[in-house]
């Protein structure tokens, strides 16, 4: 039996001068922090950047990356470098100058599509002024196939020196700077866009032993809102297992599931796109995000 497509009429406008609130969504938790055994330890890290091939795709700011580039504060992707996730505006050392004593490690745990990207720095130090003082932190960073959510654990940590009062949590996509981060309390923190590097001061404690921030970006997220609009552009196939989408331009289209689980990408250069595989989806209900010019289109999409 041919299943049929029905393409609902709703949509949701979206500007591409988003806040960071559409862009990636920020929660915290506490939960018992746990080292990680038998990964891969590279001490290179501390002294440059080291590149990490994972077996997934990981959707950073709507762009897919295949590797991470891990160096001592955190994560680079794109190749230029300006795409980062890292912690800390501080000049990190190992303790007592010895990589062999703050190993930086990584493991990839779990199966597809569930895998986890995970990556600890253990026992890391600050420059310091006063050797009496003393800054020793762990925290790892987990990277989440599929759901392209990402997390901070933090873990055990002595921060002796009272000078240190800033705490900067952040991550840059280059193409859309300034830069996401971390504003409020350890506590009760909340995500901003930085307007002013110099001036902004991120949290002013280190967060406790067992604090987790997770950022989990907009196109996994469900319960859209929508709103009546023209549907001109669309076409259902005669015999219901295809449609076709009149371009406006190079349009970039991707198509979720009800979990927002990306299925499908397409980038497009033609005056006409069809997509003719629909009857390869499961039943269900679907969502078609179109992203054209300044513009941010989201259609329900149903195969029954």
């Amino acid at each position: 039996m041919i299943k049929k497509l029905t393409l609902a009429l709703f949509s949701v406008f979206i500007g591409l001068n988003l806040t960071s609130q559409t862009e990636y969504s920020l929660t915290h938790a506490s939960s018992p922090y746990s080292e990680i055994s038998s990964a891969t330890t590279i001490y290179r890290a501390w002294n440059g950047e080291v590149t990490i091939n994972l077996p997934f795709q990981f959707k950073y700011f709507n762009v897919n990356y295949g590797s991470f580039r891990l160096h001592s504060q955190g994560v680079a992707f794109s190749q230029s470098g300006q795409d980062n996730i890292f912690f800390g505006s501080e000049n990190y050392i190992p303790d007592n100058n010895d990589t062999l004593l703050s190993p930086i490690s990584y493991i990839i745990s779990g199966t597809s599509p569930n895998r986890i990207l995970k990556i600890q720095y253990k026992n890391i130090h600050a420059v310091l002024q006063d050797p009496q003082e003393e800054y020793s932190a762990n925290y790892q960073m987990w990277f989440y196939e599929t759901s392209n959510k990402f997390e901070f654990r933090f873990g055990p940590n002595v921060i002796t020196d009272l000078n240190f009062t800033k705490f900067v949590i952040g991550f840059i996509d280059a193409d859309n700077s300034p830069y996401l981060a971390i504003s409020g309390t350890a506590a009760a923190p909340t995500l901003v866009r930085v307007t002013s590097a110099l001036s902004f001061t991120g949290i002013s404690t280190h967060p406790l032993n067992g604090q987790i921030y997770t950022f989990t970006p907009a196109a996994s997220s469900t319960g859209l809102t929508f709103t009546n609009k023209n549907h001109s552009n669309y076409t259902i196939g005669q015999n219901q297992d295809y449609f076709t989408y009149q371009s406006q331009s190079n349009d970039l289209i991707e198509l979720y599931n009800s979990e927002g689980r990306l299925v499908k990408t397409i980038e497009t250069s033609k005056d006409l796109l069809t997509f003719e595989s629909t009857q390869m989806l499961a039943k269900g209900l679907y969502i078609l995000k179109i992203s054209n010019n300044n513009q941010i289109y989201s259609e329900k999409l149903i195969v029954y």
